[in-house]
């Protein structure tokens, strides 16, 4: 991706319509969560003023939720219709797909990852690995799940 469309892209990430921008700077924690709720395929979250809301069931009869407030991440921004309501957007996803590509840069825990998190507020040390910045974005209802990833200088996305 080019300087001018990355430029693009953080531009339009500063103001969501109706969506939500969140970015966070160590995405590891994160694929941790979703991992740990990886018994289904797909997934609810629900976001809201106060953070997302990651939820799996099966069959009505179990259901785990992870929630993770907007203080863990580094900008945490919705729509003003969001904003002024009580209510939350809500959206399904593939988990799977979702957990496959924020590890497209590396940020996943497997053999390569040298990781140790202090864990209690949103300050987390990683050793011998490098920083990872991930944006989740949706400018309005009913668009795509954006997703921006930047390692070491390169970033990749979808779009």
């Amino acid at each position: 991706m080019s300087t001018s469309q990355y430029n693009y892209c953080s531009s339009e990430c500063s103001d969501p319509r109706n969506g939500f921008c969140a970015k966070l700077t160590n995405p590891k924690i994160l694929v941790q969560i979703l991992k740990m709720l990886n018994f289904r395929e797909d997934v609810t979250i629900n976001v809201g003023i106060n953070g997302l809301k990651i939820t799996t069931e099966i069959a009505k009869s179990f259901q785990a939720n992870a929630f993770i407030q907007r203080e863990t991440f580094t900008e945490y921004k919705v729509g003003e219709e969001l904003e002024d309501s009580d209510h939350d957007t809500v959206f399904n996803i593939s988990l799977t797909t979702l957990i496959h590509c924020i590890n497209l840069c590396g940020t996943g825990t497997g053999s390569s990852s040298n990781a140790t998190a202090t864990l209690g507020h949103t300050n987390f040390a990683f050793s011998n690995s490098s920083i990872t910045t991930m944006v989740l974005y949706c400018p309005d209802v009913g668009d795509p799940l954006r997703i921006w990833l930047e390692e070491d200088g390169v970033i990749s996305g979808t779009f």
